[in-house]
């Protein structure tokens, strides 16, 4: 989808006119929302993940590592931002 207004920036780059590829190859995503309330989800569960630019070209592994620490660190600090104990192991 073309954006009709704005710009996108990436690293001082613009990609306003750039494809989905050039984008996401310029460190973009895309998430997609199912519009169904689950009963008992974290709120964690629906947010984009990113991915650090540093897990580019490691293997599958050490990439999924890298990115469930940022999560793990990512909640510990949502949880003491709101006062709640730290997460059991």
């Amino acid at each position: 989808i073309k954006p009709s207004a704005g710009t996108i920036l990436v690293g001082g780059r613009d990609l306003t006119q750039a494809g989905a590829d050039k984008r996401i190859g310029a460190g973009l995503g895309r998430t997609f929302q199912i519009p169904k309330p689950f009963a008992r989800v974290c709120v964690s569960y629906g947010a984009p993940v990113p991915v650090p630019p540093e897990t580019q070209g490691l293997a599958f592994g050490a990439a999924k590592a890298a990115i469930r620490a940022g999560l793990a660190a990512a909640e510990a600090a949502g949880r003491g931002a709101l006062g709640l104990p730290a997460a059991r192991a």
